[in-house]
């Protein structure tokens, strides 16, 4: 945009915000700033006051790859797929590892 401006003979300093000025970012930390406490000064935790003690979350991971929760729609199926045809028989529905005119095939 600076740019554009620039091409033009065109201030920009009319056109962005005065919270991007150096005295606009000064005066965000001027304020004051209150540190933690020496831990001397911290209370002391007791159950009496019900105060419960954290522990970790169970989770319990199962093995293998996580299931995808992705949506399958009409634009996902596949239309140009055609059968599988063997190399041996050349007939459609199964391939050459399946055939059952192959005799390695058979056990």
């Amino acid at each position: 945009m600076i740019a554009s401006l620039a091409s033009k003979r065109v201030s920009h300093e009319e056109f962005v915000s005065d919270f991007y000025t150096i005295s606009s970012c000064k005066n965000t930390c001027s304020g004051s700033f209150h540190g933690i406490p020496d831990i001397t000064g911290w209370q002391s935790l007791d159950a009496t006051r019900g105060i419960i003690e954290l522990q970790p979350p169970t989770l319990i991971r199962r093995t293998g790859r996580p299931q995808t929760r992705r949506h399958h729609n009409t634009m996902d199926e596949r239309t140009d797929r055609s059968n599988k045809k063997c190399g041996i028989c050349k007939e459609l529905g199964h391939n050459r590892s399946t055939c059952p005119t192959n005799p390695e095939n058979r056990r």
